[in-house]
């Protein structure tokens, strides 16, 4: 493991995600797959592969467990940050997907094994141990069960003692254990977001004041994306982009600064960006790879698109 300053990225309910390319999906007994990938999944590794592909130094802190445990810490060999393990007594989650030739997918999830109050122990320990090399904490992805979800206030807390910027993302009793805890910042769903808010977010205004309340619920920065739709955010301060992107835009690297140069990385095909800050609205336009990577430029990732924040309308 590095002694570098790493951003630390933690995943209690990592997956082994397993995907098989087709020609065609149909009821049948046996079908041929063209190609198959294996990805350590959860939502922790994905932000730490995001980093390091933006030349930043990321740390996985990782629950695994049984032969598909074993399975993922082989594949997180080959990626391109460090990682340790924290063995517990289940099983590692497997998800398969089935992709056919028109990008048609059908997915299969494993069910959850118990997390126990011995596992839970052994992640607090391990976490304790990385913390002091950490510039920033990323509390990412589900929760394993009723025993880990007070380890997202803990993780939270601790980090917070030590002056060091975290990051929550998370739904249900997980996010609200973490919220209590006052993470620097929240990133959810719409769906994620209607369960503290108690309440579906049919539109804008609603979408907005769900926001504010998860800012007011103990977040200094929210941020809900909305697929498609784009993201919602709300803060009295501007510095950040969203989640691993997020963590390079809010002075982890690059040195981007906002208003005026901010860069967001949005991983995924939005095609309107919106952020909401006290009475104003804020729209991203659709910039180069270079323009955003600058020195890293050289690093290339196609599924992603770049934006660079503009101002827009007032509300």
């Amino acid at each position: 493991m590095t002694t570098q300053p790493y951003v630390l990225c933690v995943t209690l309910n990592p997956v082994l995600d397993t995907s098989y390319f087709v020609d065609e999906m149909r009821p049948v007994y046996r079908t041929q797959a063209r190609r198959v990938t294996h990805v350590a999944g959860g939502k922790g590794n994905n932000v730490s592969r995001g980093l390091a592909l933006l030349g930043e130094t990321a740390h996985s802190l990782v629950t695994l467990g049984g032969m598909i445990g074993r399975n993922v810490a082989e594949v997180l060999e080959s990626d391109a940050f460090s990682f340790t393990p924290v063995w517990v007594q289940g099983e590692t989650r497997l998800q398969i997907t089935a992709i056919d030739a028109k990008g048609v997918q059908r997915a299969f999830y494993a069910p959850t094994a118990e997390f126990k109050a011995e596992d839970a122990a052994a992640a607090g320990r391990a976490f304790d141990a990385l913390l002091p090399d950490a510039r920033a904490v990323c509390l990412c992805g589900s929760s394993p069960g009723p025993a880990a979800d007070p380890l997202y206030n803990r993780f939270i807390r601790s980090a917070r003692e030590r002056g060091i910027l975290t990051v929550l993302d998370s739904y249900g009793d997980a996010l609200r254990e973490g919220l209590a805890a006052q993470p620097h910042l929240v990133k959810v769903n719409a769906s994620e977001a209607a369960g503290p808010a108690g309440r579906p977010l049919p539109d804008q205004a609603a979408q907005i004041d769900a926001v504010a309340e998860l800012r007011e619920a103990g977040a200094a920065i929210a941020v809900l994306t909305l697929g498609e739709s784009g993201a919602l955010l709300a803060t009295n301060e501007f510095g950040e982009c969203l989640m691993d992107g997020l963590c390079f835009g809010l002075g982890l690297g690059g040195g981007h600064q906002f208003l005026d140069q901010s860069v967001v990385q949005i991983q995924c095909s939005a095609h309107h960006i919106h952020l909401h800050r006290m009475q104003g609205l804020y729209a991203f336009e659709r910039c180069s790879q270079e323009a955003f990577l600058g020195p890293h430029s050289m690093r290339n990732h196609s599924l992603c698109s770049w934006w660079v924040l503009r101002p827009a309308l007032a509300v």
